[in-house]
């Protein structure tokens, strides 16, 4: 991703994040209490902020604590529903996610936008 694609894309994953903890009434202590202090409260607010990007296993972390799908944390997951398919490792047995995001070409050279 180009750095102002990823730049707005963080930006958006951000305000999404916040609104789905406030749309839970939840502080964000409240959210480090409820991971048992694995996303920390100043963490979380930077996430929110968009200063820095949560890793996969943080997401799906905090859908655990907000009760939702890990797609509704996803930017326009409203619009446009992403596709997750999961499945479980054969050797450790824990939960596989892979998101699949839509890509559509554009220009002339065949670029394609996320």
């Amino acid at each position: 991703m180009s750095g102002r694609l990823n730049d707005d894309f963080r930006a958006r994953l951000g305000a999404k994040l916040r609104a789905t903890r406030q749309f839970r009434q939840l502080t964000l202590q409240e959210v480090e209490r409820r991971t048992g202090g694995d996303v920390k409260y100043t963490v979380l607010g930077s996430y929110e902020r968009a200063d820095r990007s949560p890793s996969i296993e943080r997401l799906l972390q905090l859908a655990r604590v907000y009760d939702v799908d890990i797609t509704d944390l996803l930017p326009d997951a409203d619009r446009e529903r992403k596709a997750v398919q999961s499945s479980e490792c054969p050797y450790c047995h824990q939960p596989i996610y892979v998101v699949l995001l839509a890509a559509e070409p554009t220009g002339d050279h065949g670029e394609v936008n996320l």
